[in-house]
């Protein structure tokens, strides 16, 4: 599946995902884990190896607002300190 057919399958199912009980085993992971996947096998993020994609849906619980990002390591590693794109 192509990288916009993963991102709309999150965006039609995430909000009925958070319904059901909180699973990193959940469908809606494996969307984010392909879209992810695609961004990261875009000619650009392959021609730049500094730059890793990460998301997340939540630790526990639900997230509210999913996220996936970009991070180039020679900024932050982290999404709690430094410049990166979400």
């Amino acid at each position: 599946m192509a990288l916009r057919e993963n991102l709309q399958k999150i965006l039609d199912n995430y909000n009925s995902a958070r319904k059901d009980s909180f699973s990193t085993s959940h469908p809606i992971c494996q969307y984010f884990q392909a879209f992810s996947q695609s961004l990261g096998n875009t000619t650009l993020l392959e021609s730049s190896p500094t730059i890793k994609v990460k998301w997340s849906n939540g630790k526990g619980n639900w997230a509210t607002v999913p996220w996936i990002v970009l991070l180039d390591h020679r900024v932050t590693t982290t999404t709690q300190e430094g410049v990166y794109c979400v």
